[in-house]
């Protein structure tokens, strides 16, 4: 994955999961919370550590880049991509976004069966009906699901 690529989805992870006050930083609940869905481990120790790693010059605040150089580290990045990794199948330009076919197909590649519901559930990823997938909208859909 590019090192763009990888900076579009730190991005949308940052602003589809991380923000959740919408002020354009996140404070380190949201910060705690965000490395937590993406599967850090022992994230509440993990998360602070890389917490106190941040200058935050926004009141404390991580701001957008911040976060983005933090999980450019490779020892950051491979606890947490697992979700960057298997959207990156399916995003074929490296532009944070899928078609709904590259997602459907990317997903019978790597063996998994796309029925009816799942159709519906791709088919609500595309939450502005382009026909295309954004990743922060995947990533809602796979983490917040209930």
């Amino acid at each position: 994955m590019s090192q763009d690529t990888q900076r579009t989805y730190f991005r949308a992870e940052f602003q589809s999961m991380g923000d959740v006050l919408g002020d354009g930083r996140l404070n380190k609940q949201e910060f705690t919370r965000l490395v937590s869905l993406l599967g850090l481990p022992d994230a509440a120790t993990s998360a602070e550590v890389l917490w106190n790693k941040t200058a935050k010059q926004e009141g404390g605040k991580m701001r957008i880049e911040e976060y983005c150089d933090l999980m450019a580290d490779p020892a950051v990045d491979s606890k947490t991509d697992m979700w960057r990794k298997l959207f990156a199948k399916f995003d074929t330009d490296g532009s944070g976004y899928a078609s709904r076919q590259d997602v459907i197909e990317g997903l019978e590649n790597i063996g998994i069966p796309v029925n009816d519901e799942m159709k519906a559930k791709i088919k609500a990823m595309d939450s502005d009906r382009d026909g295309r997938i954004y990743y922060g909208d995947f990533l809602k859909m796979q983490l917040l699901k209930k």
